[in-house]
């Protein structure tokens, strides 16, 4: 029951018009639980979502009606390659909490990514970079506050950083923390720059929903900005908030 709920929250988020534009748009983290709900959007409005992975033979499988491309966020060359013909980036892509790999870390995942992503579109000219960064990466966070939580967040603000001073048009967004409740069932609350923690949730499949937003949202670009999920008056009412930022 719970996953045809959220499949029928999706199929909700995904039902829009068609809005394609320019080039492709390139998604990082396009299998994992964020970036696969990306890819599909993105196909529902009409864009031609191209995903960067390391095994694209399963990620077509999974997905056939999205572009594949080889490539490794650790491997400044194959993202080159991956961004021939791509105008706008989505970034979902971050080191798992628990990773066998010793080579997968924050520096050369979350942060060594986004700066040689950044390089190769600021190459090709990119119109639009979306990264999902991190809530508390403006703030002094207490010593106390658990190495977990500290070690991420210190990342993605260098992550922020690069992507700034690249000079490549940005779109800064800053979950305070996700979940799997099915998307499009609560409105999204959101908060300019970073102004607090809490203890606040996003839908991993509403987050993916406003990243797509935020390419048809001419006020998003250079703007970042925090947002959860709330009671409002209705699901939908975030987008008409997301048009009013910057």
């Amino acid at each position: 029951m719970q996953r045809r709920t959220m499949l029928t929250g999706l199929a909700s988020l995904a039902a829009m018009p068609a809005q394609a534009a320019g080039g492709a748009v390139l998604v990082t983290g396009a299998t994992g639980a964020i970036g696969k709900f990306v890819v599909e959007m993105l196909l529902a409005r009409g864009e031609k979502a191209r995903g960067l992975t390391r095994n694209p033979d399963k990620a077509r499988a999974a997905q056939p009606k999205a572009e594949w491309v080889a490539g490794d966020l650790r491997d400044a060359a194959s993202l080159k390659k991956a961004m021939v013909g791509v105008d706008r980036i989505i970034f979902t892509a971050g080191r798992k909490f628990r990773d066998e790999d010793p080579a997968n870390t924050l520096e050369a995942v979350d942060y060594g990514g986004v700066v040689s992503l950044a390089a190769a579109a600021k190459e090709v000219g990119a119109k639009q970079f979306v990264l999902i960064s991190s809530a508390g990466v403006e703030q002094k966070l207490p010593p106390w506050i658990s190495p977990m939580l500290l070690e991420p967040i210190k990342w993605k603000a260098k992550s922020e950083g690069a992507l700034k001073e690249s000079g490549v048009p940005y779109t800064l967004i800053r979950p305070f923390g996700m979940d799997d409740r099915p998307g499009a069932q609560m409105g999204i609350v959101f908060l300019p720059s970073d102004p607090i923690m809490a203890q606040l949730l996003i839908s991993r499949t509403d987050l993916a929903a406003v990243c797509v937003e935020c390419l048809y949202q001419p006020k998003t670009l250079n703007t970042a900005f925090q947002l959860f999920n709330a009671a409002t008056r209705t699901a939908d009412d975030w987008k008409k908030a997301l048009g009013n930022l910057g």
